[in-house]
């Protein structure tokens, strides 16, 4: 299955999520664990979505 996820590039050069968790930068060829933060407004849903 492929899937994709939409993030923002920074002038630092580093990828970060558009909502949740948005001043954490994502690492670029690592893998990850799925994790869940639970955020004002918005659903709670655990672990990546494809």
């Amino acid at each position: 299955m492929k899937a994709y996820k939409l993030l923002r590039k920074l002038s630092d050069g580093n990828l970060y999520p558009l909502f949740i968790h948005k001043t954490y930068s994502t690492p670029i060829n690592e893998w990850m664990q799925a994790e869940c933060y639970p955020t004002k407004g918005f659903a709670v849903r655990c672990g990546w979505h494809t």
